[in-house]
């Protein structure tokens, strides 16, 4: 007599969205110190280029280039738990620079067109997605590689958050979190500060 067991899957489901939403706030908290961190750091290496290590000299990126920071890691950071690490970075660079763009514009600081807008949106995501598709193809244990890496960690607890498995997220983890997103943004935060962030430093007024 042959027997059949039949196994019922176990779904996993969030009506509201708030779980979602919760996942998605926190990797918003952590994109948009991470997008912070990193247009600083952009500003230390352009300046260390530019004006060497006299810090008298040194001058940071206006405000609406920290603003756009801002705005465009923690759109890209709520992002995280659906997209990789590619998409991320290239929503994260596009938005970035737009929102930069757009301020100066509004403000009166700048006149970019459209055209230029979109161009630089583009370039400049491309590039921050490059950097991010390149660095995830370098397996480095503990890093992106291995059961308990800073990346397994990461998908795993995004993982729990949006199918409502784990309510609470300890601080070691968001540390793990947080240090998994700079990593993926120190390539293009290298590249931004050697070539491109000039141009944020000296905006330009007249077209």
């Amino acid at each position: 007599m042959v027997r059949y067991i039949y196994i019922t899957p176990v779904m996993y489901s969030d009506g509201s969205g708030h779980f979602a939403i919760t996942a998605m706030l926190i990797g918003a908290g952590i994109g948009l110190l991470v997008g912070l961190a990193s247009q600083l750091v952009s500003d230390v290496i352009s300046n260390v280029i530019v004006n060497g290590w006299n810090i008298n000299e040194w001058q940071l990126s206006s405000w609406q280039t920290y603003a756009g920071a801002a705005i465009g890691g923690a759109i890209g950071g709520a992002l995280t738990p659906f997209l990789g690490p590619v998409a991320t970075a290239f929503i994260t660079g596009s938005v970035s620079t737009m929102a930069t763009m757009g301020l100066s514009n509004i403000t009166g600081d700048t006149n970019y067109s459209i055209g230029e807008i979109l161009f630089t949106t583009l370039l400049v995501g491309s590039v921050s997605g490059l950097t991010a598709g390149i660095l995830d193809n370098i397996r480095i244990p503990g890093v992106n590689a291995g059961r308990g890496s800073l990346s397994a960690v990461s998908k795993q607890i995004n993982t729990k958050l949006v199918r409502n498995q784990i309510k609470n997220v300890s601080a070691n983890t968001i540390k793990k979190m947080i240090t998994l997103n700079a990593i993926y943004s120190a390539p293009f935060t290298a590249f931004n500060g050697a070539f491109m962030n000039g141009i944020t430093l000296r905006p330009v007024h007249d077209f």
